[in-house]
């Protein structure tokens, strides 16, 4: 684990000799072992997270976008070591990538391949999350909105099942339009040292978008999204 650790900060160090201005820390969610939600055909979350997190991060690094990809192996790392690897490494703003679940009363059994999953058809879309407690929190607010502004473009559109009023919801929706949530109580979010938004890419444990968020063409609009985004953050940062 500290060899991990120390060849991720060798690493960065050597990122940010080239730009100071701007560094962007790309977190692949949850860890091999703990892999988050479980998606409606049984895979686990962590495999969509990196898969998206991998391909961001090779789009930016051939954009000449410094960036950094916390825990690229999965490792299991505490949530609050991902903010203070980002934060040791330089970075200007902190994007953590997910894909989402439901509540476990929305939950149905059906048989795939031969084995029981739980899936909910109920909700599909996008969310996008934000701390008051970030101490750059009207920049992270901008970059989730400039993320939402082209989804949105992209024909795709937010989930707000994380508003409702039940337990393990609650959320203040911030931009009903853009599907924007403020959650205060998140790690990654209120201990980050720079702007910080957690993406939600789409409903996993529902059984059609399970099979959209791994296609190429959906991939791309969500890290179309994302790159839009921060360049606008980096052209402010610069500025």
């Amino acid at each position: 684990m500290k060899r991990f650790i120390v060849g991720i900060l060798i690493a960065c160090s050597a990122i940010i000799v080239q730009a100071r201005e701007c560094l962007i820390a790309i977190d692949a969610g949850h860890t091999r072992i703990e892999q988050g939600a479980t998606s409606a055909r049984g895979v686990g979350e962590w495999n969509f997270n990196i898969a998206l997190a991998t391909k961001l991060t090779a789009l930016l690094k051939s954009s000449d976008i410094p960036c950094v990809l916390i825990n690229p192996d999965g490792d299991p790392i505490p949530l609050e070591s991902r903010p203070v690897l980002a934060m040791k490494a330089g970075a200007t703003l902190f994007l953590s990538l997910h894909h989402d679940a439901v509540q476990s009363h929305y939950l149905s059994e059906w048989e795939w391949e031969g084995k029981m999953h739980f899936y909910s058809d109920h909700f599909r879309g996008y969310s996008l999350f934000v701390s008051a407690e970030n101490p750059f929190w009207q920049e992270s607010r901008t970059v989730a909105s400039e993320i939402a502004e082209s989804l949105l473009e992209g024909a795709l559109e937010p989930t707000r099942h994380h508003a409702e009023a039940i337990a393990g919801e609650n959320r203040l929706l911030l931009d009903d339009v853009r599907g924007i949530y403020r959650f205060d109580e998140l790690v990654v979010l209120r201990k980050s040292a720079s702007a910080a938004v957690l993406v939600e890419a789409g409903v996993i444990v529902n059984r059609e978008e399970e099979q959209v968020v791994t296609t190429p063409a959906y991939q791309e609009k969500i890290i179309g999204a994302l790159v839009k985004a921060i360049q606008l953050h980096c052209r402010r940062i610069r500025n």
